[in-house]
């Protein structure tokens, strides 16, 4: 059954790390720029895993799952050649910096198409007012 759930993006920044607040007066707060207020970017959309986190987890699990299949082997190569990745002596990269880029751009795609269902879901909204 799919049930309606919410993605949270900073109204400041557009990341997903959004922690929302369990205490009533609390302020949702992002963990990347430090943002704090009422109004984060709110996007419904349905989803089979139940509540936003859980959906959140499993969304990000699968994209950095199948960016890392498809793109690691090809991005990691630009990487080491534009310098952003070290190598060691025999040429191998630094796997554990490659992980963390591979892993940074899986989370920058998930933010992407968050706020593009959020503009699709606007345009939508708005077609319905004037048709």
């Amino acid at each position: 059954m799919t049930t309606a759930s919410y993605a949270f993006l900073c109204a400041e920044c557009s990341s997903p790390a959004v922690d929302t607040p369990t205490l009533e007066g609390a302020k949702y707060k992002c963990r990347s720029c430090g943002w704090e207020g009422d109004d984060p970017i709110l996007i419904p959309f349905g989803n089979p895993f139940g509540g936003s986190e859980e959906t959140f987890n499993e969304f990000g699990k699968e994209i950095l799952t199948e960016f890392a299949k498809s793109s690691a082997l090809p991005v990691g190569k630009v990487l080491v050649k534009w310098g952003f990745v070290p190598c060691d002596a025999t040429g191998k990269p630094n796997s554990h910096i490659l992980a963390g880029y591979i892993k940074a751009m899986a989370t920058g795609m998930m933010a992407a198409v968050l706020r593009e269902c959020e503009r699709v879901e606007k345009e939508k909204a708005n077609a319905g007012r004037r048709g």
